[in-house]
């Protein structure tokens, strides 16, 4: 039998009773505001909440974690897309920001006043 798709506000109404129980038990959860999320233009959920979620960064291998309210300003703030996630730690994200930085060629000033004209 085809899977039926759940209606937004009853997405809401799940997600407010499962933060009610989880918030009881003690983890600890950050409501998403899905009028602040950036369009995400797919038939999948959107995020309903936001959770520490543990990652290993890409460079370095050492183990981080992209907390809850990270998560809210990434989605909600910078607006980045709800199908992305963190893969580096904050040093090796700087670090690389520096070398692209570095690696980028010096734009030359744009000129204020256009040649003069020569007389024949």
């Amino acid at each position: 039998m085809a899977k039926r798709r759940i209606p937004r506000y009853q997405q809401e109404e799940q997600a407010i009773a499962h933060e009610k129980l989880t918030h009881a038990k003690g983890v600890g959860r950050i409501r998403a505001d899905l009028t602040k999320q950036a369009p995400n233009n797919s038939y999948g959920p959107a995020k309903l909440f936001y959770e520490d979620l543990e990652f290993t960064c890409r460079d370095c291998q050492k183990k981080e974690i992209w907390t809850a309210e990270q998560q809210q300003w990434w989605y909600e703030v910078a607006r980045g897309s709800i199908h992305t996630t963190a893969i580096r730690c904050r040093t090796c994200r700087q670090a690389r920001r520096g070398q692209k930085n570095d690696s980028q060629p010096a734009v030359p000033p744009a000129e204020t006043d256009p040649p003069p004209e020569t007389k024949k």
